[in-house]
């Protein structure tokens, strides 16, 4: 079919949808470590105004965003629910992690405020509790909700495939990584099997010897627990003169 003028088509999306989830959630300095489930409401409150013998919306009306939401999980004890009877605010993070690209949203609110939680618990072990919340504008950070998409972990520097050196040299391998979340742990190894003293960026060997020849790897891993594998650098060592 032949477009309208002044319209074009543009290229269809080819990135897959986020059907697999991990990630974090955190509220003050309370960790919460098993999310059965969350929800997060966002009204702008724009509405449109019509007028008798329109068809179109004049200039909309605007009202006071609202932002609220519940979370549904297992706490190690009894602090968000202290925090709702102390009526005290708090700050709510959400990491929203894709199981398959690496990629995902962080959802920021520096202020909010539970406004229902359940009877007093009794009991030891996990607690599960469903609460309410309502997210408030933080005059400092200048807003309520902040939404920013977090790149997924990647090498900017690679091991190369091969690596020649001369025995008695010293052996130098690096990665530099970007994304995901840090700090990051670094784990290298030979042959498959992992180095114990190498937990840095760069690995290196001084006076290397025939027997460190072989195939190494980086495997890097961020703070949310995603891992990737650096190229596998083949080190051949010369036994020189």
């Amino acid at each position: 079919a032949t477009l309208p003028s002044g319209l074009s088509k543009g290229t269809r999306t080819t990135t897959p949808p986020m059907d697999g989830f991990s990630g974090k959630l955190a509220m003050g300095d309370v960790s919460v470590d098993v999310i059965t489930e969350m929800a997060i409401n966002l009204e702008n409150g724009i509405e449109p105004r019509f007028v008798v013998g329109s068809k179109f919306s004049i200039k909309p009306s605007s009202k006071r965003r609202q932002i609220s939401g519940t979370l549904t999980a297992y706490y190690e004890d009894n602090k968000l629910r202290s925090r709702f009877l102390n009526e005290q605010e708090s700050d709510l993070t959400i990491d929203i992690l894709d199981g398959t690209t690496g990629a995902g949203y962080r959802f920021s609110m520096p202020r909010i405020k539970i406004t229902e939680a359940p009877r007093p618990i009794d009991g030891e072990g996990d607690i599960m509790l469903n609460m309410s919340y309502t997210g408030l504008l933080d005059q400092d950070e200048g807003y309520s909700i902040r939404i920013t998409k977090l790149p997924p972990i990647s090498f900017t520097t690679d091991l190369t495939a091969n690596k020649t050196i001369t025995k008695g040299q010293t052996l130098t391998l690096s990665v530099v990584v970007k994304g995901g979340e840090e700090p990051y742990t670094y784990v290298w190894k030979k042959g498959g099997v992992v180095i114990p003293e190498a937990k840095q960026a760069t690995y290196t060997k001084s006076n290397a010897q025939e027997a460190d020849a072989g195939q190494y790897v980086c495997e890097v891993t961020d703070s949310h627990g995603r891992t990737i594998p650096s190229t596998s650098c083949l080190v051949a060592v010369n036994p020189g003169e």
